[in-house]
């Protein structure tokens, strides 16, 4: 009797499912077996989806005469100095360049769109209806709550409370609809095991 790709598809992921459920009655051997699984295959895949883009993306274009695509190669290999005391200090210059460069490019990409754009659009809200007014209120509330320059006291002590429970209102909101996604998604697995 044949067995089909289909089928062992099917049976791999409900023994996936299984064990990783096995985490209801505790740390147990075949828990750590889907910790495994999981872990090396997602090494895995990261180390040839990254050997791809290095062939791709750099190596490619050093050999057609861009020189300048070997610095962040260059700049990568030295970030496996720090397994070697003597040479552990060329391992801060990569992740020097690493950083600044996140920051810089976050940090402007993210004020126009984000910082900005989302402050404007909150500020320019029509105050006719009480959504309205409760998200300018609340934004304005909760941004009193992190300035910390003036010490919380008397009425502005009371106003930022208020702020601060606004800000857990909000974070209450959230955590409950990450856990009803969640929810889902052990619904959808336990249906797919049924």
């Amino acid at each position: 009797m044949a067995i089909d790709l289909l089928t062992i598809n099917i049976l791999l992921k409900a023994f996936c499912t299984l064990i990783v459920l096995s985490y209801i009655y505790g740390e147990n051997p075949w828990y750590r077996l889907g910790e495994h699984i999981f872990i090396g295959t997602a090494a895995g895949h990261a180390i040839v989806i990254g050997i791809k883009n290095i062939q791709t993306l750099a190596i490619s274009k050093i050999v057609t005469g861009m020189w300048w695509y070997a610095i962040p190669i260059l700049l990568g290999l030295l970030i496996y100095t720090r397994f070697s005391r003597k040479y552990l200090w060329l391992s801060r210059y990569p992740y020097a360049v690493l950083i600044g460069v996140t920051m810089g490019l976050e940090m402007a990409g993210r004020f126009e769109s984000v910082w900005f754009r989302q402050t404007q659009a909150t500020l320019a809200l029509p105050l006719t209806s009480f959504d309205n007014i409760f998200i300018v209120v609340g934004t304005c509330l909760v941004a009193l709550y992190f300035v910390f320059s003036k010490e919380h006291t008397g009425s502005y002590g009371n106003i930022v409370k208020v702020g601060r429970w606004v800000a857990m209102f909000y974070f209450g909101i959230t955590f409950g609809s990450v856990t009803m996604a969640r929810m889902s998604v052990l619904t959808w697995a336990i249906y797919f095991l049924i």
